[in-house]
Formats: structure tokens, C-alpha cells, sequence
């Protein structure tokens, strides 16, 4: 376990271990700091170093006193952030990629830090600050007053405590449950802090939730003994543009002549498959080989035949003569 500092002053003090009673912690993916929440609304970070790691395993050398320092270096909090509100974190959870932690307190909020702020603000601190004699434990907690959470998520309307709270694979997206006479899921934006989505499932509680680490699912586990998996919803819209979704299976009753081809009765059907009918036989017939006569010398006072009628005649010019003629 992590032996927590007495208090950010470096002092004994009778309320120092109250301060920094520990309620929940995480480790980060790589494994190189541990966050931790305590009952007073603070926010602390240890950085894991080598000799820790080798305490941690059993496998660090006895009677080492300098290592045996760096341990008690590594396990004092880097930094303490006052959490606001100061109430008491119930659950503190990592995202995946490690760029941000998300804290559940019992104000009904959850709040998102980024813990790349965080780490920048402790070395520019550190950078400022001498330790005496070269001993770095005798340097206080760092007391860090100008981190605030990027985005606060909470339901407004009903107040409702949140039960559990988790971090998608790609740390895009936020999910928390409360119970609040059925158990509801709220989905918000990590970037924008936009609520994006709100689910309501059956009359039931929520113990604890978990999104999938590559996958679009939801696991949550219930007071009546199951797990629900929640999944993206389809979009039918583009199957079907008059689709409506239901809240709940409806039983379909079928018409007695609801998919008739033609409704007994229905005139007005008759008469259009009817007119579709004609339109299909009265097709114009295309003749090849009629000759159509041309309009422009269509007229009364002429007779085309006559007119474009021409006799040839050829008239002779050599006549025949008689045998024994001289010309």
C-alpha cells in the first residue's frame, strides 16, 4: 500500500490523517502514477519510480537505506488539487489512452481533468521550488489551486447520484448510471461536454457499468441478477423513410385485406390499374413502310398526279428508206 503524507506543510499533525484518508485510486495504463480520491474532496497523484516497483515485487536488496529513501520519496502524493464542492469521491476512473481521469463524488457530479494539465503544472511548480540540503522530502505536497475540472456532468433536474461511471475505448466519450425509479444511462462528449444521449432501462438498479475497450457496448450489471449490453441504435430511416421506433414490442395485427393486390371494392383502384391498362395497349404503332404525303403541296386546286406526271416521248430523227435508194 501507498503510505500518504501527513499533511501539504510536511508536519504531524493530529487531523493530517483524516485529510488524507484514501477512498479510491487507479492506476494509469502504463502503470507509472496512481490517482487517488479522498473523503475530504482532494485529488492526489504519486509517481511510481524504480526502487517502488522493486518494493512493490519483493525484490528490492536488504539493508539499502538510500533506497529505502526513495521509496518514502515515492510514496508521498506529487500533488494534492482540491476538489470543488469538497465532498467525498466514491470512484475514480482512468481513461484508457491515460490523457484524462474522471471522479464520482457524492455532490452528484462527475467531474473530467486532464491529466497532461496536471503533470505540466507539478514540473513548472517543481522548476520553482529548491529542496534543502538535496533531500526532496523534506519539499511539501504541492497544493495546486489553478487546476479545475474541464467539464462537471450532472443530471440537473433530478439530482440523481451517480452508482458508477466509465471511460469508452478511445476516451472520446463519458457514461454514468443512476437509478432513479428505472436505472439511466447519460453519454456526454469528453471534448465538448455535450450531452449526446440519455438511455432508460427497466425498473431496476444499476450496480456497476463498464464500456467495452474496442466496441460501441455498454455491460451493466443489475439488482436482479443479470447483465444488460446496450448497443448503438439503428438507423432505419434509410430503409424505410415512414419508420417510427417504439418504445416498447407492440403485437401487429395484419388486415384482412391489407396486402390484396386489388381491395374488393375499391373503384378508384379498379379504375386506375384500368387506365394503366389502355395506356400500355393504346401505344402508337410505328409504319415503315407507308409513305405519308407532304403537306406543303396538299391542295384543292391542284392535282399532284397530274402535276408531277411526265410523259417522255422521243421523236426520231433518221427515216427509213427503201432498198436500192440512192439517198
Amino acid at each position: 500500500y501507498l503510505v500518504t503524507h501527513p499533511n501539504e506543510n510536511g508536519a504531524e499533525s493530529n487531523h493530517g490523517s483524516k485529510q488524507m484518508f484514501v477512498t479510491c485510486a487507479t492506476f494509469d495504463p502504463n502503470g507509472k502514477y496512481v490517482y487517488a480520491a479522498t473523503n475530504c474532496g482532494s485529488l492526489l497523484g504519486f509517481q511510481l519510480n524504480t526502487e517502488l516497483e522493486m518494493a512493490l515485487f519483493n525484490t528490492l536488496p536488504k539493508g539499502n537505506a538510500v533506497i529505502k529513501g526513495s521509496i518514502l520519496e515515492a510514496t508521498r502524493p506529487m500533488f494534492k488539487i482540491k476538489i470543488p464542492g469538497g465532498s467525498t469521491a466514491t470512484q475514480i476512473v482512468c481513461s484508457r489512452n491515460g490523457k484524462m481521469i474522471l471522479i464520482n463524488s457524492k455532490d452528484n457530479a462527475l467531474r473530467l481533468y486532464n491529466t497532461s494539465t496536471i503533470w505540466q503544472t507539478v514540473s513548472k511548480e517543481l522548476a520553482k521550488m529548491e529542496p534543502e540540503q538535496g533531500n526532496k522530502s523534506n519539499l511539501p505536497v504541492l497544493c495546486i489551486r489553478s487546476i479545475q475540472p474541464l467539464f462537471s456532468f450532472q443530471d440537473i433536474v433530478s439530482r440523481c447520484k451517480w452508482a458508477s461511471c466509465d471511460f469508452s475505448g478511445d476516451g472520446e466519450y463519458v457514461v454514468g448510471g443512476c437509478n432513479n425509479h428505472k436505472y439511466e444511462l447519460y453519454l456526454w462528449n469528453t471534448a465538448t461536454g455535450m450531452l449526446l444521449d440519455q438511455l432508460t432501462g427497466p425498473q431496476i438498479s444499476l450496480h456497476s457499468l463498464s464500456w467495452h475497450p474496442t466496441r460501441s457496448f455498454i455491460a451493466v450489471g443489475t439488482s436482479d441478477g443479470l447483465v444488460d449490453i446496450w448497443g448503438p441504435r439503428m438507423d432505419w430511416t434509410p430503409f424505410a423513410p415512414d419508420f417510427q421506433a417504439l418504445q416498447k414490442n407492440v403485437e401487429y395485427v395484419e388486415k384482412e385485406d391489407e396486402f390484396d393486390a386489388v381491395i374488393d371494392g375499391d373503384e378508384d383502384e379498379v379504375v386506375k390499374r384500368q387506365e394503366l391498362t389502355d395506356k400500355i395497349e393504346e401505344k402508337e404503332f410505328v409504319d415503315v413502310t407507308s409513305i405519308d404525303t407532304v403537306p406543303a403541296f396538299d391542295s384543292d386546286s391542284e392535282c399532284e398526279e397530274d402535276t408531277f406526271s411526265f410523259q417522255a416521248k422521243i421523236r426520231s430523227n433518221f427515216v427509213s428508206k427503201g432498198r436500192g435508194s440512192n439517198n
